[in-house]
């Protein structure tokens, strides 16, 4: 659900991202136009160090369409993905769906060991040693980064 109530954020950022990648094709080919040069060579009027120009030459072609095929990618990838205010995409992709499969597969790969423990009383998960070896593992990617390894905590962090 938007936060928004009013479909004017939709359209503002579809418009400014489709005429931004197009103004970026049109600067390119700008850019890449062969300019026929007269008797002479034509520099941009830099110079350093005295006698190092700097030519007015275009890009190399193969750089050229490698930033053509990046403009490529970016309209299939807004084509897939959402990408353009409420547009949802054509894969219908959401982060929220993302986050809920995984959580899925993580309660069925690790809910049969949670719920084993759960059904443990505490004096007998307490000297279980998987569990420990579980807690310990738990503590130290969660809480030991303010609590320290040993619990102790440090300067400004809880104990």
């Amino acid at each position: 659900m938007s936060q928004f109530s009013s479909s004017f954020w939709d359209i503002y950022i579809s418009v400014i991202t489709i005429v931004s990648v197009v103004a970026c094709g049109i600067f390119l080919k700008m850019q890449s136009a062969r300019r026929v040069s007269g008797s002479g060579t034509e520099t941009t009027g830099h110079t350093w160090d005295e006698t190092l120009g700097e030519y007015n030459n275009p890009m190399p072609q193969w750089w050229m369409w490698l930033f053509y095929l990046t403009i490529v990618f970016s309209l299939v990838y807004l084509y897939f993905y959402p990408g353009l205010g409420s547009y949802p995409g054509s894969l219908g992709w959401t982060q929220v769906k993302q986050l809920e499969d995984e959580v899925a597969d993580a309660n069925k790969q690790y809910g049969p060991i949670f719920e084993k423990y759960a059904k443990m009383d505490v004096k007998q998960l307490a000297t279980d040693a998987g569990a420990q070896a579980m807690g310990q593992k738990l503590f130290l990617n969660h809480c030991a980064q303010c609590h320290a390894s040993d619990g102790g905590g440090s300067k400004g962090f809880p104990t």
